[in-house]
Parts: structure tokens; sequence; C-alpha cells
């Protein structure tokens, strides 16, 4: 990151790509540099335009499982088209082929999320909370010190709270076709 010309490229599969779409605005204001979200699916598709200038290049990979085709395509291509290309790859699963093929090489690192956040439902909320939160952490420097323990510290008094409970409750309460013999038993 200390390379003036560094190019930063967001990029993943899905759920995983908009946690790109989501941080790089606010990581380019605060970096300071050119960040770039492109889904691994236009990067596959048409790597020469992608990433058509030849600058150094940080490709930052959100994999939930880390085994799409795409994503690890996105990984082989941005070695083949650039010639300067550090990894910085994701992932919920340790297992996935992103982690294994990245976690040996010199010009690539790891970041594991706890097990618990590969998500297995339709929906990503877990990985891509946890994804998102951890790049917003490794790449936004200084300014971003605290936030991990401030944001558990307000869970953690939501939950001592009941106010999840509660508001789960009333989202039952209001849900079409709720009787109101199921909101008076509670």
């Amino acid at each position: 990151m200390a390379r003036g010309d560094l190019r930063v490229v967001l990029t993943g599969a899905g759920t995983s790509a908009f946690a790109g779409q989501v941080l790089q605005p606010a990581l380019a204001r605060r970096l300071g540099r050119r960040v770039d979200a492109i889904p691994t699916t236009d990067l596959v598709a048409d790597p020469r335009g992608c990433l058509a200038e030849d600058l150094p290049t940080l490709l930052v990979s959100f994999a939930r499982s880390g085994d799409s085709p795409e994503s690890v395509a996105a990984t082989a291509l941005a070695d083949q088209v650039l010639s300067e290309a550090r990894h910085l790859v994701i992932t919920c699963n340790e297992q996935g082929r992103l982690a294994r093929d990245h976690g040996e090489r010199p010009e690539s690192h790891v970041l594991l999320m706890p097990a618990a956040s590969n998500d297995r439902g339709f929906a990503m909320t877990s990985s891509f909370t946890c994804m998102t939160l951890a790049a917003l952490l490794a790449l936004g420097g200084d300014a971003y010190d605290g936030v991990a323990e401030r944001l558990a510290r307000a869970a953690e008094s939501i939950i001592e709270a009941g106010a999840v409970d509660r508001t789960v409750g009333a989202l039952v309460d209001r849900a079409p076709g709720a009787s109101s013999s199921s909101a008076a038993a509670r």
C-alpha cells in the first residue's frame, strides 16, 4: 500500500462482488488512490479490458467458498495480464481453492474469516458482513482503529437488552396473514 501508483481492484462473484462495490467509494476516499470494483464475471470475460492499464495492482478477492471457478480464474488472469499483481484473498473457507492456491505464495495474503461466517443458506448475511468489515479494517488504515470493538459492544448491548427479540416479534405481528390470535398469544 506504500506505493503511490498501486491500484486496488475489489472483486468477487455475486454477493461477494457486492462487498467490493459497497467498499469502493469509502476505500478510494480513505486511501486517496484508485480503487475499482470489478465483478469476477466481468474480469474473466474481458481481463485485458478490465485491467487495460498495466499498473501495479492489489487484487482483493472476496470469496465465501473460495471455490467459484470465476474467482479462481480472476486471480490467474490478473497474474497473466499484469506485470505486477499482488493478492489479498478474503474468504470464509480455509479449504477453498483460493485459500489453498494463495496460502503459500509470497505475493499473496489469505485473510480467513471465522468458520461460522461461511453461510450455507440462500442469503450470505454472515459472510458478506464479515468479509466487508475485514476488508475495511485491513485496508482502511488507522482511521478504523477500535471499530470492531465498538461494533461488538453495541451488538452485545442490543442482545442483552432483548431488542432483537422485540423487533423480530413486532415484524412477525405485522406480517401479512399474521392472525390476531398469534399476536395475542405472545
